[in-house]
């Protein structure tokens, strides 16, 4: 059986050895026609709608799943925030000199 490479302009298979399309006359790439097909080609439509079905069911899931442990954790959301909130103001006027010089100067 003799490699066959596919035109990139009319999608017709040519012998491998052959520098132009013999239908349209195009500069044949060097593509061979008998490649691999990858794995997302071989899933067939019927799957790719489950999928995605799957995924939007997911996408809600977890937006309705994160209204509802919001709303009933709202106060342990906001102690966890207040909690990171100071950590944060501490670590970013620690590590500036002047502001923590000024705080020492007025704690004194």
């Amino acid at each position: 059986m003799q490699r066959m490479k596919t035109c990139t302009h009319c999608q017709k298979d040519n012998p491998d050895d052959f520098k132009h399309c013999r239908y349209c006359g195009a500069e044949i790439m060097g593509i061979p026609a008998n490649k691999p097909n990858s794995i997302w080609k071989r899933i067939p439509a019927w799957a790719w709608i489950i999928i995605i079905v799957a995924c939007i069911a997911g996408v809600l899931f977890v937006l309705i799943g994160s209204f509802i442990a919001v709303a009933t954790l709202e106060g342990v959301a906001s102690i966890i925030l207040l909690v990171l909130g100071v950590i944060g103001f501490e670590l970013h006027h620690c590590a500036n000199p002047k502001i923590r010089e000024a705080l020492r100067v007025q704690s004194a």
